[in-house]
Parts: structure tokens; C-alpha cells; sequence
């Protein structure tokens, strides 16, 4: 039974064989079906790609992802291990999946991760529910160097008094951060590169619940959704 690999792709295809109806004296011992299935290798918008392996994975929700201009992919979430080993609530992978061993947070986050971004130098910033990274002080925001050290060059910022739920990194190195906190401001707040608050952006009272996602638009203003149903200035 030959079968054909053109370069059409066509997804993954399944036939079952039978076996019946022995001659000759012989008998069938055992299974009398078998299910056959056809794995596609062909690329196709949309199709599985089999050479990113994440092994074991993590032990709980990848809630966001960046990738980095390597290739490599920074996730975050409520895990505690990834692939057997200790990665709380941050990992990098390899363009493979595999864990990146060289990026190492150490005791990592003190709670859930619930936004990363990627710097263009390799640097990544993490917005989520903790208070402190690899046990250092950092109030909902951080910033880790290449290797997933703390970068202790980001100061501990504003007294969010809730969580950083989302953040987006604007062309020139601000940080634009949105969630469920009222302090230092309602739901969303934009930081300089050093942690603190830009006083230029003034969202006046903001908005009146959770900013949840954000998109930054080329001519510098700041689109945002979430649970609120109104946002004055």
C-alpha cells in the first residue's frame, strides 16, 4: 500500500485497515483493525509546528508570551516548574521550546505573572500580582536583565495597590501600564525607562474598572480594553 508525498497539504489524514476473511488454513490472532493516520509535513498558514517541543511544559496557565528579537520566547503565568525544573511564574525558551537554562529568575516571582515584553536589547519587563522578584523588592512591575537577574537599575516604581495586568513598551522606552489598581492612578499609567510615573501622560480619573489589554498606535496614542464602561479625563 505506497503512499504519496506530494507537497500539497492537506493536514493530517486517517484510514482504517481491516483484516478478514483468512485463507488457506490461517487464522487471525489478535487485532483485526488497525488505524492508520498519515502525518502531514507540509507548511501551511495555521498548521502545527513540530520542531518547537516544549517537553513536559509548565505545571499550570502560560498567561502571556513575548518573543524576542533572537527567537527566544519569554513566558509568564501561574507555573512553578517548567519541564521539571523550578521556574516560578517566569521562563525563557529556546527557539526549539526547550527550556533556556541560561535565563534564570531564581526564586522568580512572589506571585502571578501576568504580562511580559521583550526590550530590544533583550531585557524583559513583567507586570503581574507580585511584590518581589528573585528577592528583590518590585511592587507589581520589574524589569530582568539577559540572564533573568533582577534589573536593579528600574527603581521599585509607584505603589500600584493592585495588580499590573497588562504592559506594552512604546518605541522610546516608556512602559504603559493597565490592571485593576486605583493607586497610583485608575486602571492605567504610563512609566519612564527608570520605573517612575511620566506626568506627561494624565489619564485624568481613568477608567472605571480593570483595564485588561493594551495597543499602542504609531502616532503614540494608547488604545485599551478591559471590564470598565467609561473612562473620563
Amino acid at each position: 500500500m505506497p503512499i504519496i508525498n506530494d507537497d500539497v497539504a492537506e493536514g493530517d489524514e486517517t484510514f482504517v485497515v481491516t483484516i478478514s476473511n483468512p485463507g488457506g488454513g490461517a487464522g487471525i490472532s489478535g487485532p483485526t483493525n488497525a488505524v492508520v493516520t498519515i502525518r502531514d509535513d507540509e507548511f501551511r498558514p495555521g498548521a502545527l509546528d513540530s520542531s518547537f517541543d516544549t517537553g513536559d511544559g509548565p505545571n499550570n496557565f502560560v498567561q502571556s508570551l513575548a518573543v524576542q528579537p533572537d527567537g527566544r520566547v519569554v513566558v509568564g503565568g501561574a507555573f512553578t516548574s517548567f519541564s521539571g525544573a523550578s521556574r516560578r511564574y517566569i521562563a525563557r525558551l529556546r527557539t526549539s521550546g526547550s527550556l533556556d537554562s541560561s535565563f534564570d529568575p531564581g526564586p522568580g516571582a512572589s506571585a502571578l505573572v501576568s504580562s511580559v515584553a521583550s526590550l530590544p536589547d533583550g531585557r524583559v519587563m513583567l507586570g503581574g500580582g507580585f511584590t518581589n522578584v528573585n528577592g528583590m523588592s518590585f511592587n507589581r512591575v520589574a524589569r530582568l536583565n539577559t540572564n533573568g537577574s533582577p534589573d536593579l537599575s528600574l527603581s521599585q516604581g509607584p505603589a500600584f495597590n493592585s495588580s499590573a495586568e497588562v504592559i506594552a513598551l512604546t518605541s522610546n522606552g516608556l512602559v504603559v501600564v493597565g490592571g485593576g489598581f486605583s493607586l497610583p492612578a485608575h486602571s492605567i499609567i504610563r512609566l519612564r525607562a527608570d520605573g517612575s510615573v511620566d506626568p506627561s501622560f494624565n489619564p485624568g480619573t481613568g477608567a472605571n474598572g480593570p483595564v485588561r489589554c493594551v495597543a499602542l498606535q504609531a502616532n503614540g496614542q494608547v488604545v485599551i480594553g478591559g471590564a470598565f464602561t467609561n473612562v473620563q479625563e
